[in-house]
């Protein structure tokens, strides 16, 4: 449960980076 939480969080920090790149 924590790594997929964290899994999800940190993709969406680099789609949100991506996007804003």
């Amino acid at each position: 449960m924590a790594q997929e939480a964290l899994g999800m969080v940190e993709t969406r920090g680099l789609t949100a980076a991506i996007e804003a790149a």
